[in-house]
């Protein structure tokens, strides 16, 4: 029996028949070749989750025999259009970050000295903190993006393979992938993580790809999984332990869902008794209806109704959230907030904190996203500049030392000591240096022009208040990510019909 499974482990996907299908049989017929294949199918995936959470062998083996576990019981729980895949990845998830937590609970308790010391920041633990992180916020992603992530990226499937498992047009399945990577980059960029999409997702195959499936466990995982769903003792084949965190997984989802109804009851009931007032206001103001009695939008004391999303206009970091200090202002230390990246003099080194109920002027300075590059052509433009400059006046020295040549040389010919060729020698060379001299001076143009550009660059990072109002939001906080045009702080502002 166990070599017949070791087969199947190996071999390549049944008959080439999709999950839904073989989720179907086994969900039906119980089919020990159906859940088999499957699990052939995921199971470098579900290992691979594993082994990137938990550090331990023996803790990843017991995280994956309970995802399947989970999966035996909970098959028929995955919707229609769902990936198999997805649901697994977020299961495994799920479970070893269980695992991984109880981990670290017991280390917290258990700390000493030797322990401590041995926590190096080598690479190698850089990159163990970093696995459980990527994972995280992969399972984070919306469900259609996580489906098809998880499929492509993680799995190696191509757009084709992976629009026909979900039921979608290729065309679909590229949108999806490209808006996945972006929340994925947005989010990780977030948490002081700056690596591009393309290596985490080599990172992701390639553990993925080393993730084998055993084929011992495997077996004993089937036939462990056969005899859990339906009802009868697994303990023989597998962990103990493994029974314990599926049963633990299962309960977890059922009061998952039981919220998730609770709310949907909640909120019903809620949309009904609204629904119900309003009819009887409605019947009863139905024969006295006029135009005075139209609500007007809602305004808040100051008659402000309106609001004003303003945007940065590149990508970058949020270097401070702030404003000037008027001349003469007095501001209290601890709303003093220092510039500390690489700034120009036209920016003040200190800023005002801003925060939420501050009133603000048109134009007056809210946010600085940071960009180090456009400081650096700033700064490159001005040195043109001035090199251009002082290229100028060494010309016109030049210029004015050849003029004074052809004057020389022009009465030496008066008094027949030079000849005619000797002027017109002399004149050229005058000439000459007064047209490079109106070069340089064009050069000199262009080069203000490029400052003038780089500057404009530079002051694109400056997000300033397009209004009058009142800061009812901010959006990001200092040191976060932001692209452009995603809004950083709203605006609460007088309505325009006012």
């Amino acid at each position: 029996m166990l070599q017949y499974i070791r087969r199947l482990i190996i071999a390549p996907d049944v008959g080439g028949r999709s999950d839904a299908h073989l989720l179907r049989q086994f969900i039906q017929h119980r089919d020990e070749e159906a859940f088999t294949a499957l699990m052939q199918r995921h199971g470098p995936l579900v290992l691979g989750v594993c082994r990137r959470i938990l550090v331990q062998e023996q803790d990843a083996e017991d995280a994956f025999q309970a995802t399947f576990l989970v999966l035996a019981r909970q098959a028929g729980s995955i919707a229609k259009g769902d990936s198999v895949a997805s649901w697994l990845y977020g299961v495994a998830l799920r479970i070893a970050g269980k695992i991984r937590g109880g981990i670290r609970r017991r280390r917290q308790r258990e700390t000493s000295l030797h322990e401590v010391s041995s926590l190096d920041p080598t690479p190698e633990w850089i990159w163990e903190e970093i696995k459980p992180v990527l994972d995280e916020e992969v399972n984070r992603l919306p469900r259609p993006y996580r489906a098809a992530f998880v499929l492509c990226h993680l799995q190696g499937k191509s757009n084709a393979e992976a629009a026909t498992e979900l039921g979608y047009r290729p065309g679909t399945i590229f949108s999806r992938l490209a808006r996945a990577r972006a929340l994925l980059r947005d989010r990780l960029a977030r948490r002081g993580l700056a690596l591009s999409t393309g290596l985490l997702t080599t990172l992701f195959i390639e553990n993925s790809a080393q993730a084998a499936v055993p084929s011992s466990p495997a077996g004993a995982t089937v036939r462990g999984a056969l005899q859990f769903v339906v009802g009868e003792a697994a303990a023989g084949l597998v962990s103990a332990r493994a029974l314990a965190l599926a049963k633990g997984a299962m309960k977890q989802m059922f009061l998952d869902k039981l919220r998730i109804w609770s709310a949907v009851l909640l909120l019903g009931s809620v949309g009904v008794t609204g629904a119900g007032i309003w009819t009887y206001h409605a019947m009863a103001g139905s024969g006295d209806a006029q135009p005075k009695n139209i609500a007007e939008p809602a305004k808040d004391s100051s008659g402000l109704t309106g609001l004003v999303r303003v945007p940065s206009r590149k990508d970058g970091i949020i270097l401070v959230i702030g404003t000037e200090i008027a001349t003469g202002e007095k501001v209290p230390p601890e709303q003093i907030i220092g510039v500390t990246a690489p700034t120009l003099e036209e920016r003040p080194p200190q800023l005002r904190r801003i925060r939420r109920g501050d009133r603000v002027e048109e134009g007056q300075l809210l946010a600085i996203v940071d960009d180090p590059l456009a400081v650096s052509d700033v700064v490159i433009k001005q040195a043109k500049l001035a090199a251009a400059m002082a290229d100028r006046i060494a010309t016109e020295k030049t210029r004015d030392e050849a003029k004074k040549r052809y004057e020389t040389a022009e009465k030496l010919y008066h008094q027949s000591k030079v000849s005619l060729e000797d002027i017109r020698s002399a004149e050229l060379t005058w000439m000459r240096f007064v047209y490079e001299e109106k070069s340089k001076v064009e050069g000199i143009k262009i080069a203000q022009s490029e400052l003038q550009q780089a500057k404009t660059a530079f002051k694109m990072g400056e997000i300033r208040s397009p209004c009058k109002g009142i800061i009812q939001k901010i959006c990001f906080r200092r040191g976060e990510g932001v692209h452009a045009l995603e809004p950083v702080i709203i605006i609460q502002v007088p309505d325009e019909s006012d």
